[in-house]
């Protein structure tokens, strides 16, 4: 049986992606997905200042921590992507930022396409702000 069939109907809201292929990050405005493919190597990292929460992504490759993009929520600085609606139904204006990648990083052709598909994942994640 698919996973999905053992859930009573309506346990999964129902802004989430469908399907498991995603991991969701908690923050106190609500849900951010990306895709679990990618869950090896994106290490999220997440801060409150005031009201502004903010969530940096980076990849870790070699044991390197690499900064992807960062998400400001509720504030904060970046080009407005979408906005997150709370437990309480309030809307609040997501911001992104996306880092330039070193160009001086020893990485093989696979770990470079891995480090740039990562960072266009902030796409997949604008998709399903809700």
């Amino acid at each position: 049986t698919n996973m999905g069939d053992l859930l009573p109907s309506g346990s999964v809201p129902p802004n989430r992606p469908e399907g498991d292929g995603y991991v969701v990050v908690e923050t106190p405005y609500g849900e951010l997905y990306y895709q679990d493919q990618w869950e090896d190597f994106m290490r999220v990292e997440q801060t409150q200042d005031q009201d502004v929460v903010k969530v940096v992504f980076c990849a870790e490759i070699n044991g390197n921590m690499l900064s992807l993009f960062t998400l400001e929520i509720g504030g904060g600085s970046g080009a407005k992507i979408g906005q997150l609606t709370d437990s309480k139904g309030v809307k609040h204006d997501v911001k992104a930022t996306v880092h330039p990648l070193a160009e001086d990083l020893a990485l093989t052709e696979d770990e470079a396409n891995r480090l740039y598909a990562m960072q266009e994942e902030i796409n997949y994640i604008i998709q399903y702000l809700r």
